[in-house]
Formats: structure tokens, sequence, C-alpha cells
């Protein structure tokens, strides 16, 4: 085993290290330096090492393995001219050839690049203007505050992108979702009609309800189904027959049911006026995804269809299609309106309520929910329309606004529409931009087609849960009736004084 860091003077390993080839030979191309015997000049069979305490001996190796050997190695210089190699640098040379089982380089061109990786060192903000020890203090401490801004940086990043997702989705949701719930009672027993009424307005609202119970069990009504549009599935609904041949369907809201006390204020006040009706018992029965409150269009279609041909002789006969119309609440209101744009022969729509432009009604709700980050609300936007469009299986774009379909819809016929909103309405934000939409898409109907456009003020109970309900049906009751009156009887031509109709509202 060659030794290269014993007690040997400077001078003498000088002139006496030498290059030997692994295989024994001397000259030529190696694999690799396997040995660098030291010769002392000493010919005997054994010799002694000069500095050791014990004595210790060295067995003399077989001169004609080896070859005479040289100190090339250490007087070779570099190019650059930075004279005699190293210790340090002749070591990691040597170590560097004897681990790797490949052929010797070049030496100059070792020594060059073990030379440079040697002096390489770690980039420094600090060096110039620090000692070499204070220059690493500061640049360990430096890099330490980096990696910890770092990672805040991060930290941040993923949650604010959490909070995009969940607060985003969360608005998305509020907008579209829905359950299929079932709602118990019967007209003539209104027991789930207040169910989403604060408990001030069903205390207020409790003697009207008997009202209409009493009225139901007096005249009676019937439980029918039909079929929808195009899609041919079977639905329910309440028919609650009068007088006259004027009939009207009767589409509840969102998260509503046939029996809530808005779709059976308007069937109680429509009979007064003698005015039969048709209230669907709940849309979300008949939808395929119970979210998509956008397709219930075919499901109107059906139930107007069944009002205008009686096919099953249950509703006192067939009637003319101009004496059919539709009233629909907050997004009910919304499929009326694209029922309204299909078929032509419906003669007139009134709206509780109006979501006329999904998308502005989106954007309104995001500028709610995300005001205090106005900068922030695009991103917000596009989280709560992916929700949306996922939710609903279908791309907001195609079903957001009714201006074209209004555009396509026959002035042959009647066209009347009417809106009844609240000032105050949380449900539908930034409801005046609705209705300013519907009057822009009605343009390209006859002009005298808004024949009512009534907004109030909530009067009901001021409590923070009663504050966010626009109940106008409960709150202004003889207000709504003497609205709903005047619009259908000059939409359907129902001759009736809508003055003197109001008698069971005596209760109130």
């Amino acid at each position: 085993m060659w030794c290269y860091d014993c007690s040997i003077s400077r001078g003498d390993a000088a002139t006496n290290l030498d290059v030997v080839p692994g295989d024994g030979t001397s000259g030529g191309k190696n694999s690799g330096i396997s040995t660098i015997p030291v010769d002392l000049g000493l010919k005997e069979a054994k010799l002694k090492k000069s500095n050791s305490k014990k004595g210790d001996e060295f067995e003399a190796m077989d001169p004609k393995t080896y070859s005479s050997p040289t100190h090339e190695l250490l007087k070779m210089k570099v190019e650059t001219g930075r004279g005699p190699m190293s210790n340090e640098t002749f070591r990691a040379l040597i170590k560097s050839t004897t681990m790797r089982d490949t052929k010797l380089q070049d030496p100059e061109l070792v020594v060059e690049q073990v030379d440079l990786n040697g002096d390489l060192r770690r980039w420094s903000c600090t060096r110039c203007c620090l000692e070499e020890a204070d220059s690493e203090r500061c640049d360990r401490s430096l890099w330490s505050w980096a990696l910890r801004f770092l990672c805040f940086l991060v930290l941040c990043t993923l949650s604010f992108i959490t909070m995009v997702a969940v607060l985003g989705n969360q608005v998305g949701d509020e907008l579209t979702i829905e359950v299929h719930q079932e709602w118990v009672g019967t007209p003539d027993n209104l027991v789930d009609a207040l169910r989403a009424e604060c408990v001030d307005l069903q205390r207020q609202a409790t003697a009207f309800i008997g009202a209409i119970e009493e009225y139901n069990r007096q005249q009676g009504f019937r439980q029918v189904t039909f079929t929808t549009r195009e899609r041919q599935k079977q639905a329910s609904a309440m028919y609650l027959p009068s007088t006259g041949p004027a009939r009207v369907v009767v589409v509840h809201g969102r998260r509503q049911h046939g029996l809530s006390s808005s779709a059976q204020t308007a069937g109680y006040l429509l009979r007064l006026m003698g005015i039969s009706s048709l209230i669907i018992t709940d849309l979300t029965s008949v939808r395929e995804n119970v979210s998509d409150w956008l397709a219930d269009e075919l499901t109107i279609l059906g139930a107007w269809d069944y009002v205008v041909a009686d096919p099953d002789s249950l509703l006192g006969g067939a009637v003319n299609p101009q004496e059919v119309g539709l009233i629909g609440f907050d997004f009910g209101g919304f499929s009326v309106q694209r029922a309204f744009a299909q078929e032509p022969q419906i003669p007139a729509i009134l709206l509780d309520g109006v979501v006329h432009n999904f998308k502005v009604l989106m954007n309104a709700k995001v500028q709610e929910v995300f005001e205090l980050v106005p900068g922030l609300q695009p991103l917000f936007t596009s989280q709560v329309q992916s929700r949306c469009e996922l939710n609903l299986q279908k791309r907001v774009d195609e079903v957001s606004s009714l201006a074209d379909d209004f555009a396509q819809r026959s002035t042959a016929n009647k066209s009347y529409i009417g809106m009844m909103r609240s000032s105050e309405d949380a449900v539908i934000p930034d409801g005046a931009t609705q209705a300013a939409e519907l009057r822009l898409s009605a343009q390209s109907l006859p002009s005298d087609s808004i024949l009512l456009d009534w907004t109030t003020t909530f009067s009901g109970p001021k409590s923070d849960a009663c504050w966010e309900q626009r109940a106008l049906h409960l709150s202004r009751t003889q207000e709504y009736q003497t609205q709903l009156c005047a619009f259908f009887s000059r939409a359907l031509e129902v001759r009736v004084n809508c003055t003197a109709v109001g008698f069971a509202l005596d209760a109130l």
C-alpha cells in the first residue's frame, strides 16, 4: 500500500514518487493508478521506518514488479500558471483516478478541473463588505430567512386558492343546488305552507292561511297528472276550479313547493276572480338533474298543454289558448319566461320576483358576497360560474339571457308581461337590474307588452330573519291582490271588478 503522508521530507518525496500502471508494467495507457511505491534508496531486504516509535518494519518490494519512481505529477503545472500542484489537488487527483473504473484522463485536464473545483466557492452577497467568518454567518441567516419567506409565500398562495374555491363553490351552490323535499299537507290543510317564512310572519299570516284552507274545502280541488313536453315524463299538479273559462298555471319558486304560501295564495286570489288555476306540485320530482331548474320550462309547457286541451276531461273541457296564462315565483319565473319565449300562443306571464338574466344575477351575488375585495371579484366570478355549470350540467352562457328568445317570439298573438317585486328582495340581489333587462328584452314585443311593473317595500316584521323575506303576498296582501287582479283581468280579458273580490281578506 502506497503512503503519501509518511514522515518523508518534501525533497525526498519529489525524487522518489512514481505512477505505476495497474498491470505492473511501466508506460502505456492505464485503467487507473494502482500503486505508487516509495524508494528511499535502500537496497536491503528490509527497512525500518525512521520516525516510528514502535520500530515497525516494512518488507522490501520486488524491484521487478515496479518501475523506477518519478515525480512528474508533483512537477505538473496548470496552464493558467498557478504554480506547482498542491498536496490537496494531488490527493484529489489520486482519489478520483483510483475510485472510478475509467481510463486516466489527460493529466493537465484533470489537474485543471480538480484545481478549479477546489477553488470554487459558494456565491455570497456579503463577502465584499464583511470578513469571511462574518460573511458565512450572515449568508446562513439570509438563506434561512429566504427559505422561511418562500414557505410563507407558498402557504399564503395555497390558503388563497382554497378560500377562492370554498367561497366560490358556496355561492355557486346557493344559486343552483336543490334537493328533493317532501311537503306535508293538501290545499284544505296547509301544514307546510309557511315552512320558509320566519316565525313573526307566520304568526301574522296564520289567519290568512286559514281563510285559504276554508275556501278550498268549500270549493273543492282535484289532484291531476300530466305529461311534460318532449321528455314525456309524468308530473303532478293540483287543480283549483272556478266559474270562468280562463285558467292560469302556477309555478312555485326554487326550494319551494305547490303547497307553499306563495303558490296557494296565487291560486286562491285567482279563484276569487273566477279564474281556475293549476298549481304544479313539485318541479324537482320531474328533473333528470335535481339542481337543473333551468330546464323546468318543459314541465311548464306540459302543464300548459294539459290545461288548454284537458285530455282527461277533468278540467271542464278544452279552452282557447289565449285564455291560459302563467305565473311564476323568483327562479320559477325564469322558467316561465323561457316557456313564454318558446310557445307563442301563451298570451301572458306574471312574475313575482324577477330573474331574467342568470349571468347578471350571478355577478350581482358575487358582488354582494365579495364586496370587500373588489379587485378579486373576477376570480371569484369565474369560480362561481364553474360551480354553477357543474351543478346545472350546462354552460351558463347558453341559458343566461332571454333577449334572443323573446326576439324570435311571434307577434301575431297577445304578449303581456307583468312584474311584481320587493325592493328589499334578498333572494334576488339587484332586482332593479333584472327588471331593466326584462324591459330591454321586451322591446322586441309589441309596445304595450309590459302591463304591470309594480315595485314596493316589504312591510312585514323587521327582525333579521324576516327582513330577508320578500313575501309581498303575506306582508301586503291587499295590494298584492289588486295588482294580480288588474293584470290578469286585462291580459286574459276577464270581466271582473277587482275592488269587489277581496271579501275573504277581511280575516286579516
